[in-house]
Formats: C-alpha cells, sequence, structure tokens
C-alpha cells in the first residue's frame, strides 16, 4: 500500500504488473475464485459432522454436492464482486504514471506493483463481503462445533470413541483457524508498518512469505492432535503396546498351588 495526498493505493506484487492485459485479469480472476473456494470448504467438514453425530445421518454424495454448491454460492459472490472491482478500466495509464512516480521516490521497490485505488466504492464493497462472509463461515464452524461437543458429552459412547471424536474435533478447528492466520496476518502487520512509516514495504514483503508455510500446517495439526497418528509415527504406541502385553501375560499366569509347593519339596 501507498499513502500519498490523492488517497489510498493497493499495490500488490506478482504477475499483476500490468493489470489492462486480458491474459493477466484471467489469470488474477482464476486465482480469486480458487481462493473463494478455500474459503468456501473451511466450514464443509464441520456440517459433514454436524449431521453425522448429531443427527445420526450420513449425506450421500447428491447431498454432499449440493451442501458444498450452498457453502460456495456467498464465496462466488465475493469472487464476482473481485473480478467487477479489478476490471481494466480507463484510468490505469494514469496509475501507472502514479506508480513510475513512487518508484522514483524509492528506486528498491520495483516489484512493488500498482493495481487500483483502494478507496473507491467497488473496492470497499469487496472487503466489507469478505468481512461479512468470513464472519459466515466461522459462526458457522463455531456453532457445529459447539453442537458436536454437547452431543458427544450427553451420549453414551465408548471412552475411546468418544476421545477420538474430541481429537478430530479440535484438529478440525485448529485447520479451519489457521488459513485465517497465515493469510491475515501478514496483511494486518503490513497496515500497521503503514500507520507508522517505518519500512512498511519491507516488512510487509517479509511477513507475506509466512503464508509458504501454511501447507506445512495442516499436517502438523493432524499428527500433534490426533494420538493414534501422534504414536504410531513416533514409536510411543509400539512400547505401549509392548507394555500393556507383558503385564497380561504375567496377569494370565495361574498362580503356583500350595500341593505342587509341597510335593516339590
Amino acid at each position: 500500500m501507498i499513502i500519498s495526498k490523492e488517497g489510498l493505493y493497493v499495490i500488490p506484487n506478482g504477475f499483476f504488473r500490468d493489470a489492462a492485459l486480458p491474459i493477466i485479469y484471467f489469470l488474477g480472476m482464476i486465482h480469486s475464485f480458487c481462493f473463494s473456494f478455500t474459503l468456501a470448504m473451511i466450514p464443509y467438514p464441520f456440517i459433514y459432522r454436524y449431521f453425522y453425530i448429531c443427527k445420526n445421518k450420513i449425506l450421500t454424495n447428491l447431498e454432499l454436492f449440493q451442501l458444498a454448491i450452498i457453502c460456495y454460492i456467498p464465496c462466488f459472490i465475493y469472487s464476482a464482486l473481485g473480478a467487477y472491482t479489478r476490471i481494466p478500466i480507463s484510468e490505469s495509464q494514469k496509475f501507472d504514471e502514479k506508480f513510475r512516480e513512487f518508484q522514483w521516490l524509492d528506486p528498491e521497490n520495483d516489484e512493488i506493483l500498482l493495481i487500483q485505488k483502494a478507496n473507491s466504492p467497488e473496492f470497499k464493497t469487496m472487503v466489507c463481503t469478505l468481512v461479512i462472509l468470513l464472519i459466515i463461515l466461522y459462526a458457522t464452524v463455531i456453532i457445529c462445533s459447539w453442537l458436536i461437543y454437547k452431543r458427544l458429552h450427553s451420549t453414551k459412547r465408548f471412552r475411546k470413541t468418544l476421545k477420538l471424536q474430541h481429537q478430530l474435533t479440535r484438529t478440525l478447528t485448529f485447520q479451519a483457524i489457521t488459513p485465517v492466520v497465515f493469510m491475515l496476518s501478514p496483511m494486518l502487520i503490513a497496515t500497521i508498518c503503514l500507520i507508522f512509516q517505518k519500512g512498511s514495504i519491507r516488512i510487509s514483503i517479509l511477513i507475506t512469505a509466512i503464508i509458504e508455510l501454511y501447507p506445512l500446517v495442516d499436517p502438523l495439526g493432524t499428527i500433534f492432535f490426533v494420538k493414534p497418528y501422534y504414536n504410531s509415527i513416533f514409536g510411543r504406541r509400539n512400547n505401549k503396546l509392548r507394555k500393556q502385553t507383558i503385564m497380561e501375560d504375567r496377569q494370565s499366569e495361574p498362580p503356583e498351588s500350595s500341593e505342587g509347593l509341597t510335593s516339590s519339596v
């Protein structure tokens, strides 16, 4: 972002340098729709587990497809607004001149690319839609998790099954929170740095690199929150099974009778 007397400018980097080119606009919209589909899938497993645990119902393939469509509709609206906001306009040349002006002010920022003005009504609408969308998605996650939690505690299940269900719920919750933390935290920190105007560009680029660690977080969450996976990977399960087998063998050994002891003497 760049703050000037005329307003606030958004300056993402990557292949958005020449946003007026049709192919660049097309690739940007594909990225936006794929990102919105990722957001739509956040509450998906929670809704499925809600029907399975609370309603004792296994959704069919058709119902799963319908659920995916319902989850994707609000995310599709967000992507459509983003596509409309980023349509190449006649002012692209004016923005390009403004971008070059800032390049001369700071030649080290060649990789920072100006794409659109942030105080336009379309951009504000898109940002508000994203905030509302995140509220709806995570409200669904919280409500389904709470209903599942209450259901598990109110039913009489085997202790091992109940424990595994709690571990799966914690894993899904962790995997639902990490996308927001990894994707929005760099933007938030960059905005804070921008307010104080102290190395905002360099710090924002450095912190954005944290997103590359996101694919590593999901499997680690599954390993550390689901104990059977953790035990099997780190070898603790085999040790526990070995100790349990030894204890069972000792308990199953019949005690020696007093007659046997007398005869042996």
